[in-house]
């Protein structure tokens, strides 16, 4: 096995770095949207949501990995970004049930866009300046 000569680094040095991201990620998102929907989800979903959270934060390594949770909480954001891509104006579409048009409303997708690059964008610099310490320490 060749020895890490620095100029490639490994996106994860530990085995199970990868689920731990995700796991922030998927918690980022749900925090995200929870205090979007001003607490929708049920109580027994957001007790497992603060279990998981609460087991992350205690496990020192896992702690690392946190920033993934801005790059999970930028994944509703982009979604709706989505959502209103044919805005911003007025968009007609047919009801597929009957032969009516329903139009309405659509804003602007650009400022979603641009909240959704910025979450990613932090989490990536957040969780690059994490690592560039710990790899300091070593």
């Amino acid at each position: 096995m060749a020895a890490n000569t620095g100029s490639h680094a490994e996106p994860f040095d530990r085995p199970g770095d990868g689920l731990v991201l995700f796991l922030w990620m998927v918690l980022g998102a749900f925090w995200f949207v929870e205090a979007a929907s001003r607490g929708g989800a049920g109580p027994s979903v957001t007790v497992i949501a603060v279990l998981a959270t609460g087991s992350l934060l205690a496990d020192r390594p896992a702690r690392r990995e946190a920033a993934g949770a801005s790059v999970g909480a930028a994944l509703p954001v982009l979604l709706q970004a989505y959502l209103l891509r044919k805005g911003p104006g007025i968009v007609c579409s047919q009801v597929w049930l009957d032969d009516k048009e329903n139009c309405r409303y659509l804003p602007s997708p650009l400022p979603w866009m641009f909240a959704g690059a910025l979450l990613v964008t932090i989490g990536i610099v957040v969780q690059r300046r994490i690592n560039a310490k710990d790899k300091n320490r070593a």
